[in-house]
């Protein structure tokens, strides 16, 4: 897992999350939501941002 830390602040990747998650939850489909709710863009003023 690549965390990189930035002050108190630690960055995880996806990956990383996503490995950790599914220590915690079995529901292949619930993971894969959540998954997809990390990937998912960020809307700000009605115009949608890159990640």
């Amino acid at each position: 897992m690549k965390q990189t830390s930035v002050a108190t602040l630690t960055i995880l990747t996806i990956g990383g999350l996503i490995k950790m998650i599914k220590q915690r939850i079995a529901d292949p489909v619930i993971i894969k939501m959540i998954g997809k709710w990390l990937k998912a863009g960020v809307m700000q003023n009605r115009s949608s941002l890159a990640q």
